[in-house]
């Protein structure tokens, strides 16, 4: 039993102009050189699939016909009841009339829904010859376990290896309920040569770069059902299943007798609740077995599930493309297919095929990188990444770059949606280098020119990539336009300090000492590293006290005549160099060694975070020192350091204090970490060791 259907408000929105352009001109025995094709025509008693008619649900449109029909006599035979049927499948009456009129490959079945039944065309001469194990992308073993997106809640599941299906609308067209066979070169269904596996892992490949933008995952691993039918509008785990199959019996109910039909699918199915009805999408290889007619088949009729129509030019259903370009919803052999919205000239379809999917349960996937460079990622390098819509731009820090330097944004191996630009730049926005290659037909599978790769001598300061689809020449000049221009990318870059590493030790020159201070001098290391040294961390008997850029420090407070380790690391954008000591002893004291001096340091204890929704401040703790020097503690400084996320000083502020051992501080919002130093007539401690971290709220 089909399950009722509701009319959403978007569909009949945009569907209101979804073939307003299209000429009402039926298409008769037109081939053009592509992909899919319109059914022209066809054998007596191939009109399509009947079935049993069976009680009619609210809402439905149960046994409206006695088999499906296509065409005027569609049109003739609905009669009155059209217009509910135009409801059901989420259209006005006006688009089911037009389309049912201009595209012989719609039908409607029994029960008033519309499928698609898809053809391709004779020429097959841009198809690719059988594969072999040298196809393989990913090793065998992960043939039947590849995912686009784990975690996704939307699912497009490629069966190849067979399946029983039952109790969909096919069956009751029909379609046997024991197994349907799976694809096979060989007709051996119960193990996959290395040629199958490599055709396997190219389709799957390709149609996860069709469905790159969306947040579904595109697999070979079998999901299980509940992860592929939508049981009510509240279950948010579905999605499609497209079986690639071999068997003849299931391409005689799907195509109704004509060979050269590749597949057929229902349409704006992918969210209805029990979407397992209308289950699955059909590619079907009985005649045609190459990966270039299953990918476009799987992506073309998943696309149907998701409400889209077919992408046609003046009197054709079906729009072939231009130069090295085609539509994924039209008739294509282009190296270079992509989702349209009918911007090429005398366009019979002008929706916008991926705000339709997007509202029709497969919403746009979260962008990975920041659009400004005020918001660019910082993501370790290679990074991988998607353009997932025609004004997103990814924006990447790649830290400081010198020398000769080369940044690469390279597409998916075989057959990309996304033809990419780079541009590389200062953190003011000032261009440093360009690349955008002229896209050409390539092997005639894979274009060429769409990866872009810039090498430059660069400044000695940070920079930004930013990558932006973008199209090639004018529709009117047989190009295309950046609409389309969305996929899979990876970035990488040599020279900046994603390939530098830590720098290496500082030397120590010399050291210098009185009763109560030590000094400590050292020279930068003989190698930064690849990335320019910021600054040295200086560590007392062992503890962290301060952070400076020059190369000399000096610490007072000390007891006469005591031992102390004094220590430095330098420090680039990468990390820390090993840590270089020398061991110094203070002086003695004047006569008799009465004479007060500095104290020596506090003891800091723990800081804390203030109460949530009020100020943002922070509390510091911290214990006497034990030794006052001889002299009274008058009070203490207490200075803040501000971290950055990977825990490095970028500012600091110091507060004097009288005599007392803690103090709640306002701060900048943040994460903190805090130094006390005691104060007496003499002078000052040295600073103690840090604090925890803590985060001002």
């Amino acid at each position: 039993m089909p399950p009722t259907r509701r009319r959403r408000a978007l569909l009949s929105t945009r569907l209101a102009t979804r073939l307003a352009t299209r000429s009402a001109a039926p298409l008769v025995g037109s081939l053009v050189a592509g992909l899919l094709l319109a059914v022209p025509g066809g054998p007596a008693g191939a009109a399509g699939p009947a079935r049993a008619s069976s009680p009619a649900t609210d809402g439905s449109l149960d046994g409206v016909l006695d088999s499906a029909a296509r065409g005027a006599r569609a049109v003739r035979l609905l009669g009155d009841d059209l217009a509910d049927a135009a409801d059901l499948n989420g259209m006005t009456a006006a688009d089911l009339r037009s389309t049912l009129r201009t595209d012989d490959t719609a039908w409607v079945d029994t029960d008033g829904h519309v499928f698609y039944r898809d053809t391709l065309a004779a020429d097959r001469t841009a198809a690719s010859a059988a594969m072999t194990a040298a196809d393989l992308l990913y090793p065998s073993a992960d043939t039947f376990t590849l995912h686009s997106l784990p975690g996704a809640k939307r699912t497009i599941y490629i069966d190849f290896d067979g399946a029983t299906v039952t109790g969909t609308a096919w069956n009751n067209s029909g379609l046997k309920t024991t197994a349907v066979s799976g694809f096979s070169y060989d007709d051996d269904y119960t193990t996959f040569t290395a040629g199958e596996r490599a055709l396997i892992q190219q389709v799957w490949q390709q149609v996860a770069e069709d469905y790159a933008p969306f947040q579904v995952d595109v697999t070979t691993e079998d999901p299980g059902r509940a992860a592929l039918v939508r049981t009510s509008s509240g279950d948010q785990y579905y999605g499609a299943l497209a079986i690639v199959s071999d068997d003849t019996d299931a391409h005689q109910v799907g195509c109704g007798g004509y060979s050269s039909c590749t597949g057929v699918a229902y349409v704006d199915v992918f969210d209805e609740a029990d979407s397992g009805y209308y289950q699955p999408a059909w590619a079907f290889t009985s005649y045609y077995d190459d990966v270039e007619t299953i990918t476009g088949t799987v992506a073309h009729e998943v696309g149907h599930n998701l409400g889209l129509s077919h992408d046609g030019k003046g009197t054709s259903a079906y729009y072939s493309g231009q130069g090295i370009w085609g539509p994924i919803m039209g008739s294509t052999w282009h190296p270079l297919v992509q989702w349209s919205a009918g911007e090429y000239p005398s366009a019979t379809n002008t929706e916008d095929d991926v705000a339709i999917i997007a509202a029709s349960g497969a919403p746009l996937r979260a962008d990975d990188a920041g659009d400004t460079i005020a918001t660019a990622s910082s993501a370790s390098l290679p990074a991988e990444g998607v353009i997932g819509t025609q004004d997103d731009v990814d924006v990447y820090a790649l830290g400081t770059c010198t020398g000769s330097v080369t940044v690469s944004a390279d597409t998916v191996a075989t057959s990309p949606d996304l033809d990419v630009a780079l541009t590389v730049s200062t953190a003011d926005g000032t261009q440093v280098a360009f690349s955008d290659p002229t896209s050409a037909v390539g092997d005639g599978i894979t274009a060429s020119g769409l990866s872009a790769s810039a090498t430059f001598t660069a400044p000695d300061e940070p920079l930004y990539a930013s990558l932006d689809g973008v199209g090639s020449g004018s529709w009117d000049a047989s190009g295309y336009g950046d609409y389309g221009s969305l996929g899979q990318y990876t970035l990488s870059v040599s020279g900046c300090d994603a390939d530098a590493v830590a720098p290496g030790s500082p030397t120590i020159t010399s050291t210098s000492t009185t009763a109560t201070s030590a000094t400590l001098t050292w020279t930068a290391p003989a190698d930064d590293g690849g990335s320019a040294i910021t600054g040295y961390v200086v560590s007392l008997d062992g503890t962290d006290v301060d952070t400076v850029t020059g190369t000399s420090w000096t610490t007072d407070g000390l007891v006469a005549g005591t031992t102390h380790t004094l220590g430095v690391r330098a420090v680039n954008a990468v990390g820390e160099s090993s840590e270089v000591t020398a061991q110094v002893t203070t002086q003695s004291a004047g006569s008799g060694g009465s004479d007060p001096t500095a104290p020596g340091r506090p003891a800091i204890g723990k800081a804390s975070s203030g109460a949530r929704g009020g100020a943002v401040t922070a509390t510091v703790r911290w214990s006497a020192p034990t030794d006052d020097g001889g002299s009274d503690l008058t009070g203490y400084l207490v200075r803040g350091l501000k971290l950055d996320a990977s825990g490095r000083v970028v500012g600091r502020g110091t507060l004097a204090l009288g005599v007392r051992t803690s103090v709640r501080l306002s701060l900048a919002k943040g994460r903190w970490r805090f130094q006390v130093r005691a104060v007496n007539d003499e002078g000052s401690s040295a600073w103690s060791a840090r604090s925890n971290v803590v985060r001002a709220r």
